[in-house]
C-alpha cells in the first residue's frame, strides 16, 4: 500500500508536468501577435499641439497583455537624420496592463511634446523652408501566457501630402 501511495504521488506530478509543457507549448506556437493597423493624424488639439491615434490589434490565437508603450511625434532634419528640439521620447514606459483578445484592437493617442519658446522661431523657420520629416515613432511591449515578453516597433514618416505616416525603412520595423 506505501508503494502504491508513492508511486500514484509520482504519476499524478509526471502528469501535471506533462499537462503544463504541453500548456506552453500550446501557447508558444499559437502565441499572440500585436500589429500596428494603422496611424490616423496628424492632429492639432486645443493647444494647438500636434498628435496622432495609433491603433494595434492582436492578430494571434492567444491574448496578449500589453504592458508598456511609449511612442512620440517629433521633427528630424532632412540632411543628417538628427532630432530636432525637444527630440524624441519614444522609450516604452509602463503602463496599467491591457488585455487584447484574438482580433481585438486598441487605440493610443500620442502628443508632441512642447517646443521650448527659445527656439520657437527656428521651429518656424525650418517649417517654412520644409527642412524637416515629420515622424511618428514607438514600441508596444506585451506578454503571452507563458510570460514571454515581445515587442512592436514603428517608424513613419508624414508623406509629402501631409495627409498620411507611410514607412520610411522596413528596417525600422520590428515584430518580436
Amino acid at each position: 500500500t506505501i508503494v502504491l501511495v508513492f508511486v500514484t504521488g509520482r504519476q499524478a506530478r509526471l502528469t501535471t508536468a506533462a499537462l503544463n509543457l504541453a500548456r506552453q507549448e500550446f501557447v508558444a506556437t499559437h502565441r499572440p501577435r500585436v500589429i500596428l493597423r494603422y496611424i490616423q493624424g496628424p492632429f492639432e488639439n486645443e493647444k494647438r499641439r500636434q498628435f496622432y491615434c495609433v491603433t494595434f490589434v492582436n492578430i494571434g490565437a492567444n491574448s496578449a497583455i500589453i504592458e508598456a508603450f511609449g511612442a512620440d511625434l517629433a521633427k528630424r532634419s532632412d540632411g543628417t537624420d538628427r532630432w530636432a528640439p525637444p527630440g524624441l521620447d519614444a522609450e516604452p514606459k509602463e503602463i496599467s496592463p491591457i488585455v487584447l483578445t484574438c482580433g481585438q484592437r486598441h487605440t493610443f493617442i500620442v502628443t508632441a511634446k512642447d517646443v521650448p519658446e527659445a527656439l520657437v522661431e527656428i521651429q518656424i523657420f525650418r517649417e517654412g523652408v520644409s527642412d524637416y520629416q515629420l515622424c511618428a515613432v514607438g514600441v508596444i511591449r506585451y506578454r503571452d501566457g507563458n510570460g514571454v515578453a515581445r515587442d512592436t516597433g514603428f517608424f513613419r514618416v508624414l508623406d509629402d501630402e501631409g495627409r498620411n505616416f507611410v514607412l520610411s525603412d522596413p528596417e525600422m520595423e520590428y515584430q518580436d
